[in-house]
């Protein structure tokens, strides 16, 4: 049997390679895992057609919460094969949203209110999906003369 003590720097690529390995284990899982997300909140247009629905996720530790916003019809429930809560149909797609707030100004109008947010994706009107209609303009209320936008570290105009 041999005897790996003499044989210089043996315990540090042994322990580079453990490193290497955990590390690109752990990143590919922090990729491959999907959020499961819950409704978060729920508010009903002023004539009554129409709810706001936003979804909040949790991908584990690492990752951030991460939110969906879909205009459905009134009492339709989130399930995961619902068609109204498809990704493609999705209004808003952000992270760690800061005081969220979700308000019909009036019917066909929301408005979509933060303190902070990092918004990967979003679209300013709805119109239909399938067999509902409804309409909608929907605005990005952040705070006036504020900066709301931050990268993952909480830092606004960082070049790294």
């Amino acid at each position: 049997m041999r005897n790996h003590n003499h044989v210089p720097g043996y315990s540090a690529v042994r322990l580079l390679s453990l490193v290497i390995i955990v590390l690109t284990s752990s990143l590919l899982m922090a990729c491959l895992f999907t959020p499961t997300y819950i409704e978060s909140m729920r508010v009903t247009s002023p004539d009554g057609i129409a709810d706001a629905v936003m979804l909040e996720g949790n991908g584990g530790a690492p990752a951030p919460m991460c939110y969906k916003l879909f205009i459905v019809p009134k009492g339709e429930k989130f399930t995961k094969s619902n068609k109204y809560f498809k990704d493609k149909v999705a209004i808003l797609f952000a992270e760690n949203i800061v005081d969220l707030k979700l308000n019909w100004r009036s019917s066909g109008f929301l408005e979509v209110r933060y303190n902070r947010a990092r918004i990967q994706c979003f679209t300013n009107e709805y119109t239909c999906w399938n067999d509902f209609s409804y309409y909608s303009e929907i605005r990005l209320m952040p705070p006036e003369n504020a900066i709301s936008a931050y990268d993952c570290e909480g830092k606004i105009g960082t070049i790294k």
